[in-house]
């Protein structure tokens, strides 16, 4: 994993755990044709279509509607690194189950 500063939001690249973390998250089901990236800050993932473009997207509810343009040049620049943060994304390897139904997801209901 790659992670650091990238102006003013914290990334993290999951590289070669990007499978595993997609099956984790269960991405394919809530958007097929999407393939993960990573994490912008601690609450959008990092996807990509299979033309390559790039998206943010809420990791709850994820669904498609919120899918946001994502620039693919700002992946290419270095990272600050900030040790104070680095590796403390533990509770997003582990995926969180909510007690939701798939309707009340879709319906956005809290």
């Amino acid at each position: 994993m790659t992670e650091g500063w990238y102006g003013d939001d914290y990334l993290v690249l999951f590289e070669q755990k990007a499978p595993s973390l997609e099956r984790a998250y269960g991405l394919s089901e809530a958007l097929p044709g999407y393939h993960l990236v990573g994490l912008r800050g601690w609450d959008d993932f990092i996807v990509e279509d299979s033309r390559g473009a790039r998206f943010t997207v809420p990791t709850v509810p994820l669904l498609s509607r919120h899918l946001r343009p994502f620039p693919t040049s700002i992946l290419q620049l270095k990272a600050a690194s900030d040790e104070a943060v680095a590796g403390r994304i533990r509770w997003y390897i582990t995926p969180v189950v909510a007690c939701a139904t798939r309707e009340m997801v879709e319906r956005e209901v809290p």
